[in-house]
C-alpha cells in the first residue's frame, strides 16, 4: 500500500495515480476518509485504481468507504460510548 498526500482531491489523486502507475493491479493507493480523501477515491476507483480508505473514526465514515467501492478500509478506530 501506498499513502497519497496533498490538500486538495485533485493534489491527492495526481499523487496516487503517480504511485499506482507502477502495477495497477498490485498497487493499493491509501486515501483518508475525509471529504477530499472520498473524492479523491472514488476518481481513483473510476480509473481502476486500488483503493484503501483509512483514518476511520465513525461508522459513518465505514458506511462511506463501502459505498465508494473501496477494497479495504485501514486503520478504523470507532469509539462507542455507554450511557
Amino acid at each position: 500500500m501506498c499513502q497519497a498526500w496533498g490538500i486538495t482531491a485533485q493534489d491527492m489523486y495526481s499523487v496516487g495515480m503517480n504511485l499506482s502507475s507502477v502495477d495497477r493491479e498490485r498497487v493499493v493507493v491509501k486515501v483518508p476518509v475525509t471529504f477530499e480523501g472520498t473524492k479523491t477515491a472514488s476518481k481513483l476507483i473510476d480509473a481502476g485504481v486500488r483503493v484503501c480508505l483509512t483514518a476511520c473514526y465513525s461508522s459513518d465514515q465505514a458506511i462511506i468507504a463501502a459505498g465508494l467501492g473501496a477494497e479495504y478500509l485501514g486503520e478504523c478506530t470507532i469509539m462507542s460510548t455507554s450511557y
